[in-house]
């Protein structure tokens, strides 16, 4: 789960050199005072999101049902959901990033690092118990720690595994 988290956050790679590509354009065309910067970042939104969610609707469909995840319609649509609310905050980090740095190359490698540093603590590799008290904070710092949180849940949520038998 832990996995399709990580490769769907590279599906935003592709942000960061468009969003740096395009920001000569928008700083010519936002001086020109012909939109502002809300309806520049809502309208970049609103064409990346179809594009988003057919991504996670047939890689989703593929590996829910590939991996043999719980059969339940309703817990395959909150699986859905939660990769689509995982991939969405990647795209916003990635776009955050851009507007922040001036190259493409200096914008990735940021983002590889927030992206490492997510799947590290994402509740997987690192668990709670792994860390000192004083640190455990750190986890919920990771947006994959609350994907993989809820994807768990979702999982294993109101299954028996004997404990209950005499």
């Amino acid at each position: 789960m832990l996995f399709l988290m990580c490769v769907f956050a590279l599906f935003c790679l592709p942000a960061i050199s468009k969003y740096i590509d395009d920001r000569l354009l928008y700083s010519r065309e936002h001086s020109s005072k012909l939109y502002s910067t809300g309806a520049y970042f809502f309208s970049e939104f609103f064409v990346e999101l179809p594009i988003l969610v057919v991504i996670v609707i047939i890689y989703g469909c593929i590996s829910y049902w590939m991996v043999n995840l719980n059969p339940d319609p309703g817990r395959f649509f909150f699986f859905l959901w939660i990769i689509l609310s995982v991939i969405l905050v990647g795209f916003s980090v990635s776009q955050a990033i851009a507007a922040a740095v001036s190259s493409v190359n200096m914008a990735i490698a940021i983002y590889m690092l927030v992206l490492v540093y997510s799947l590290l603590l994402g509740g997987f590799i690192v668990s709670a118990n792994d860390l000192p008290k004083a640190t455990q904070w750190l986890l919920r710092t990771s947006y994959f720690f609350y994907g993989f949180e809820a994807l768990v849940i979702n999982e294993f949520e109101g299954k028996s595994y004997g404990q209950d038998q005499p």
